[in-house]
């Protein structure tokens, strides 16, 4: 599913929960609710004292956004990106997941402003084509 796309990446980029059942190196599919959650813990801590981490921003919105809760990783993204406009792969990750609950004018209008700001990264480049075309053969 591409709305979890940019949320596994995330995860597999940094998976490090603390605890007897949190191997290091898990795969985003094979992490538990209980994992996700003390991700989700751990980052907003970390957050508390740290707003500009996007790395922890990443994480709080992917374990949300994993544990089917895309109305939350979406209103986490808002506000990363309200103190951090320039974070181009929140901008992907907010499009994603909005492409997820069938918002394709959302979803494209928040890739725009990805796009503007880096014309250059690849993967933004791709969902934008992706959605772009999905709304297109919409109409």
């Amino acid at each position: 599913m591409i709305q979890l796309l940019p949320s596994y990446i995330v995860l597999r980029d940094h998976v490090t929960v603390k605890g007897d059942d949190s191997p290091s190196n898990l795969e985003p599919d094979a992490l538990s609710d209980k994992q996700l959650k003390m991700i989700e813990k751990e980052s907003k801590k970390i957050l508390k004292k740290e707003s500009d981490n996007l790395k922890n921003w990443g994480l709080v919105a992917a374990s949300q956004n994993y544990r089917y809760k895309q109305r939350d990783a979406g209103k986490t993204l808002v506000k990363a990106l309200e103190e951090n406009g320039g974070w181009a792969f929140g901008w992907y990750m907010l499009g994603a997941i909005l492409y997820g609950a069938d918002k394709l004018a959302a979803s494209i209008e928040v890739l725009d402003n990805a796009m503007s700001l880096y014309p250059e990264i690849p993967y933004l480049k791709e969902i934008h084509s992706w959605v772009t075309a999905k709304a297109a053969g919409r109409k």
